[in-house]
């Protein structure tokens, strides 16, 4: 029997040394339907911590992510975290305004985006003086 993880870092250390070969999750994208093996997710979890090390130093950042549910979103959630930095999850439905006050009272440096509220506000970079990295950006 395994030790349950207390911490966020070693539940993700779980993942490779205990589960590596299970399937962690499943999505469909485009009609194919994909599965991801806790190893798989670890790796990009990985890619995603080194991400955003490299971009943020050792200074903590506040990041958005303002995209809708999926695979990147999670592994952005967890490695922003294991970074030492702050995920501020914005609601992808809230209009421009809404989400220009979050930006501004959360301290916003970056924001990971999927690309379809950039599309319904195409001037959100001009405004707001963000920096914008696509969900896939790991």
């Amino acid at each position: 029997m395994h030790k349950k993880p207390k911490t966020i870092y070693q539940m993700v250390e779980m993942m490779k040394s205990v589960y590596a070969n299970k399937i962690a999750v499943c999505f469909c994208r485009q009609e194919i339907v994909y599965s991801i093996s806790y190893l798989e997710f670890y790796e990009d979890i990985c890619r995603g911590v080194s991400f955003f090390r490299q971009l943020c130093g050792k200074e903590c950042h506040h990041i958005a992510i303002l995209a809708n549910n999926s695979y990147s979103y999670l592994v952005n959630i967890l490695a922003i975290i294991l970074s030492g930095n702050v995920v501020v999850p914005l609601n992808i439905q809230k209009n421009i305004e809404e989400i220009s006050y979050e930006l501004q009272h959360a301290d916003i440096d970056f924001v990971l985006h999927d690309g379809l509220y950039i599309e319904r506000e195409p001037n959100l970079r001009e405004q707001y003086n963000v920096k914008l990295f696509d969900m896939d950006c790991y």
